[in-house]
């Protein structure tokens, strides 16, 4: 159940990352 969750939740980060130039810019470059 909580790798479910954590792989929704990873989903969700990277969504909110994307809609975020400059977040996606500095985790991109990690």
């Amino acid at each position: 159940k909580s790798g479910m969750r954590s792989d929704q939740y990873i989903t969700t980060v990277k969504e909110e990352i994307s809609s975020v130039p400059m977040l996606g810019f500095i985790f991109g470059s990690k």
